[in-house]
């Protein structure tokens, strides 16, 4: 058990250092209640983090534009900062 925590009257919960350090919990990460036993008041949380949504999503959007590099992708940033910032 990792201590308790207490929900805020916004209905917010903070998850103690030591459970988000040991789930490695980050800003942005899903918190999906996957079962709720209302006779036992109980529930269980998923913690999904963000990353794996990101990865989901990998490939569903498709382009003719083929991938250069990224040599050539740093060198358009910085001609595109340069061009922005007058340098």
């Amino acid at each position: 058990m990792y201590g308790p925590t207490t929900i805020t009257t916004k209905g917010q919960v903070t998850l103690p250092q030591d459970l988000r350090l040991a789930l490695a919990v980050q800003t942005g990460d899903l918190a999906i209640f996957e079962s709720v036993n209302f006779e036992d008041k109980t529930a269980t949380v998923k913690i999904i983090p963000t990353q794996n949504i990101i990865d989901d999503l990998y490939g569903s959007l498709k382009t003719d534009v083929k991938y250069k590099g990224l040599d050539w992708e740093m060198k358009m940033a910085q001609k595109a900062l340069a061009k922005k910032y007058g340098k």
